[in-house]
Parts: structure tokens; sequence; C-alpha cells
């Protein structure tokens, strides 16, 4: 004996009579048959199949907003699983979305892939600010003597006024030729230095002393590092740690990595990065303004009516999503923010709830701008005997890949140059063992940047065997024998998927 929810104890789906459906779940008896039998229909499907075996679950990377993007897919190649009866037995599909949109508009973040605010105040716009505040500290006995310094990335242009260096009494310098320096840090490139000693000792400001410098302008996105180095006994690096510590990054305009460099060879760019331990100097300083203030000025001005819009916005999607969801039945909301940087942890939500309720072989996973040969991979997987092998993962890969330091792709956690091997993010298919290795260590993977690298750093802690195949499509060229192929718009999914129906051959019919 089964059950089927909570409706009533059955011997098969076919003794839920339609009376039995209505009066249990309160429909009145005026309510249109038709309507009866679809809502009958989905709870009858949705038990089938929750107790079926799949051969393959297949879940799509979708934003919140991409609605055209879900829709041209439905219409094209996922239109071939759910009008071919024998397909429809054997894949599960799912969009995975995140279940909350951000609060605010990309012009009110710190950075466009993810959803800090940009707290921006006139107050910040119209002072210089000092990069770092020491409390409660006033003498530092530790010493070293090689390069020390910070990171810290850019999210509005600034304009760096000052640099500065940590006096640990307040009393003086007292060690010669103190040389702060500004690195950019992906090029680990001089930019800006200025020396103090005990004849040139700078202005005290709190427990730093500064010095003036000719005005350098870092546009946003830029990665610098403040060092200094040179310190002796007499004169201490430092300043007790990072509960003294005050970050201020002038409401969002800037970020500090709160982890430490040193190095090892004098007036050097310090290479290594402390990140075991909590922070345990800021021996060095900055003070910068907020660049084209008046630009500025005019967003925190307009911030309430951007906010107003975007809320207005972000309803109606939840509004259309509901109505999308209901109609379709193939959105897994996971709990998550929708934004780019959260996207491996819906990937860690979407493997937890594929093993929780699924049972299946494989897995694919790929994305809502991915033109997807269902027929060509099914027959690839009946023929290639993966179902059945144990840590399977089969893909064309990525090796070698070197950690970006900018841009979308930036990465300040992972410590490598180089990544593990990882598939590209336009298709790949695992063994369930490695989905459920993953699903059940989701409380400890940490995600990375993307959630392909993520998914390559995670695997490469069992040895997965990687099946290497060309098929599967790294980038946007077509070839007539391919399984996936990335970065499309909509028209070119219902290009694609109409050249396949009217020749085979989803690149070109001439």
């Amino acid at each position: 004996m089964v059950y089927l929810g909570n409706i009533c104890p059955v011997l098969s789906l076919g003794v839920i009579t339609l009376a039995v459906f209505s009066t249990y779940i309160g429909i009145s008896s005026v309510t249109p048959i038709k309507t009866l039998q679809r809502q009958y229909q989905h709870i009858v499907d949705a038990f089938n199949r929750r107790f079926h075996h799949y051969e393959l679950v297949v879940g799509i990377l979708s934003a919140r907003d991409n609605f055209d993007l879900r829709e041209a897919v439905r219409k094209t190649w996922l239109k071939s699983i759910l009008s071919n009866n024998s397909l429809y037995n054997k894949i599960q599909v799912k969009f995975i979305i995140g279940s909350k949109a951000c609060d605010y508009p990309i012009t009110l973040r710190q950075d466009e892939y993810e959803c800090d605010f940009l707290n921006v105040t006139d107050a910040v716009l119209d002072k210089e600010l000092v990069a770092f505040e020491v409390t409660g500290v006033k003498e530092a006995p530790v010493t070293y003597s090689g390069p020390v310094g910070q990171d810290f990335k850019v999210n509005r242009d600034i304009v760096i006024t000052r640099l500065g260096v940590f006096d640990s009494s307040e009393n003086g310098i007292q060690s010669a030729n103190l040389k702060v320096k500004l690195y950019d840090t992906i090029g680990q490139e001089e930019i800006v230095s200025t020396t103090f000693s005990a004849d040139d000792q700078g202005i005290l400001i709190g427990n730093f002393r500064f010095k003036v410098i000719e005005p350098y302008v870092l546009p946003k996105d830029f990665k610098g590092t403040v060092t200094v180095d040179n310190f002796s006994n007499k004169y201490s690096a430092n300043n007790g740690g990072q509960n003294h510590i005050k970050f201020n990054d002038g409401g969002g305009v800037i970020n500090f990595k709160k982890t430490s460099r040193y190095g090892v060879i004098p007036d050097q760019f310090p290479v290594v990065e402390q990140t075991l331990y909590p922070q345990t100097h800021v021996a060095s300083n900055f003070m910068y303004c907020v660049h084209d203030s008046k630009t500025v000025k005019e967003l925190v001005s307009n911030r309430d009516k951007l906010m107003n819009e975007w809320t207005s916005k972000i309803t109606n999607e939840e509004l259309q999503i509901q109505e999308e969801m209901k109609e379709h039945k193939d959105i897994l909301l996971v709990d998550e923010i929708d934004v780019y940087r959260n996207v491996p942890k819906k990937l860690l939500h979407f493997h937890k709830w594929a093993s929780e309720h699924l049972s299946f072989d494989l897995l694919l996973k790929t994305d809502d701008d991915c033109f997807i040969d269902m027929q060509r991979i099914m027959e690839a997987i009946d023929h290639s005997g993966l179902k059945g092998q144990s840590k399977v993962w089969w893909s064309q890969f990525r090796k070698h890949w070197q950690v970006n330091s900018y841009g979308k792709w930036t990465d300040l956690e992972y410590t490598a140059s180089e990544y593990p091997t990882f598939a590209c993010g336009s298709g790949y298919v695992m063994s369930s063992d490695l989905v459920h290795w993953i699903a059940s260590n989701t409380q400890i993977l940490h995600p990375y940047q993307g959630e392909d690298i993520s998914m390559g750093i995670w695997l490469s802690a069992v040895n997965p065997h990687y099946v290497t195949d060309h098929h599967w499509q790294c980038s946007h060229v077509c070839h007539d024998d391919m399984y996936s192929l990335p970065d499309n718009t909509p028209q070119q999914l219902h290009q694609l998927w109409q050249n396949k129906l009217q020749c085979n051959n989803p690149c070109d019919c001439s």
C-alpha cells in the first residue's frame, strides 16, 4: 500500500477518484470539470514522478528575470523531452532560481555581481577619509622588518590624496626611511610612494602619520595593496590585531580584504597572504576621497526614486514567477538571493534537492542560454556505458586555468595560481554518487567564483573519472554533432531548434 500525500491510502493510482479528490481538497461542486481534471492530473503526475527512477536529472541555472530565455528553452530543446513519452519518463528537468531578488538596484550596489548596499552619504562625499583607524592601542611590541601590507578593492572611482604609516606610541618616527607604497595588486606594480623618517615625520592623524602625495585616481574595480617596510625593534609593524582596527569603506566606496600580506624581500611587493589568521597589522595607511562626487551626489539624491522603481520591478517579477511556476511546474526555487556570486550556492541547493527527492542515474547541469541536443546526449549515454559507473564526470574540461583577479570572474578566495580541472559551463553530466557526495557536504563546501570552477575545486577532493568529450562546446562555435552550445539569445535558441527539426543540423540547413 502507498500513500498519495495525505489524501487517502490507495492500492493503485486509479483508485483515486475525482470525487474523493475534490472532497478532500475542498473544491466546490460547481468547479468546472476540466479545471478539476487538470488539478487532479497534476497531483497524480507529481506522485508518479516522485516515486519514479530517472535515467537523467537536468538542472538549468537561470536568473529570476530571464523569462524570455526560459520560455525559449521550453519551446525548443526542452520540448523534445516534454513531447516524447519515452524521454519524458526518463528525464526530470528543473530551472534553478533564487527565491529572493536583491533588494537594491545595480546602481546602488557596491558590486553589480553581489547584493551589498552602496551606503554613500553626502557627508562622506565632502571630505577626505582615513582608510584605517586603530583604537585602544598605543604600544605594539611585535616587530617585522620586511614589507607588510593590506589589500582593498575600489567600488567607485576614488582619489588617493595621502599615504600614511602607523606611529606606535604617537611619539614620532624613530626608524629611518619607512617607505610606504601603493601597488596595483594584480600586476604587483608600484603606483605611488613616499618615505617617512625622523627628519620628515609627516602629520599625525589619530595613530598614523600622513604625507600629502600627488592626487592619484583609482578607477572602479581597481585592486590595490598599501605596504610599508624597514621597521626595526624601535618601531613596530604590529598594532594589536583586527579587533582594534576600523575599516572605513566610505559606505561601500571601497572594500577591504581583512587579511594581511607580508614579504621577505625588502622594498618588494609582499607576495604572501596571511589567510589562516586574523589580520595582525595595519602598518600603512592612505587617505582618499570620492572622485566625481557630483555624479555620486546625484545618485544619492535619486536613491529613494531608484529604490521605489526597483521595488516595483521585483514585486512584479515575483508575481510573474509565481504564475510561471503554476503554469509549467518546472521551477525549483532555492533559498538564495539571486545574484551572480550566489550561483555556486544555488547549484549546491539543487544537488541536495535532487539527492533527497529523486532516484536517478546521472545529472546534467546547464544554463538557460545554452542549446542542448537531448537526443544525441541520450544516445551517447545509452552507447557509452556511463550508467552504473561511479565517480563519472562527462564534459569538455578546462585545465591549468589561471585564477582571475579582476572583472566578473574575480576570485579573491582561492589562493593557488591556477584552478583544478573543471567542466565547461555549457553542460556536463555526472554520476549520481558524485551528486550524493556533493549533497552530503553542502554545509562545508566553500563557494568560490563561479559554479563551474567551484565544482571543479570540490570534486578534486574525490578524484573523479574525467570523461573528456569535445561535443560539449566551451564557446559559441556551432558544430552539427555538438551536445551543447552556450551564450545564445532566445532568438538564436529558436533558430537552432528550427534547423535541428528541419535538417537535423542545428547550425545550418543551407
